[in-house]
């Protein structure tokens, strides 16, 4: 999965802030999330998945987020 687009639906699933919609992130993550993916900043904002999961309080994502061990100084970096 292109690592842009991956972002995007992650990020569009956290601001529907459902249950319905944590769970779709969660199997997204699960299924296609790689360190790769995870660490991509996105084009625009430069944002990582993990940064947008914070930013929109959705605890389910984040720690599906960290399970798969993305680089977190990426994160810490950005929120600077």
């Amino acid at each position: 999965m292109e690592k842009d687009v991956f972002y995007q639906l992650v990020d569009a699933l956290c601001k529907e802030k459902t249950e319905r919609s944590d769970m779709e992130a969660d199997r997204l993550i699960k299924k296609y999330a790689t360190k790769e993916i995870l660490n991509h900043q996105q084009s625009q904002s430069k944002e990582t998945c993990l940064i947008a999961a914070c930013r929109a309080n959705r605890v389910t994502v984040v720690k599906a987020i960290i399970a798969k061990r993305p680089d977190l100084d990426l994160a810490e970096n950005l929120l600077k």
